[in-house]
């Protein structure tokens, strides 16, 4: 912690529901605030929200397109934009 700012490069860190609730209680608290944790957890979260987006993809993309692309990969007539530095001969 350097003054009021508190860092980490630990991906998924604050995924963890005991971690979390300890540092943002430590904040609070630094603060002169209280720190009234959610009941929900991460997981179930992440859960509801993954739910929500395969409905939405299975409403909205055309299953029998999509299985073409994996079957048969995409048409030679289909723009593309490679990634950078990568060139076509």
């Amino acid at each position: 912690m350097v003054g009021g700012v508190i860092g980490t490069t630990w991906h998924g860190l604050l995924e963890s529901d005991g971690f979390r609730r300890a540092l943002l209680g430590f904040v609070a608290r630094t603060a002169g605030r209280e720190f009234v944790a959610a009941q929900i957890e991460f997981a179930a979260v992440r859960d509801i929200q993954l739910d929500s987006l395969g409905d939405l993809v299975g409403d909205h993309v055309d299953g029998r397109a999509f299985e073409a692309l994996i079957d048969r990969g995409a048409p030679a007539r289909l723009p593309v934009i490679p990634p950078a530095g990568v060139t076509h001969a």
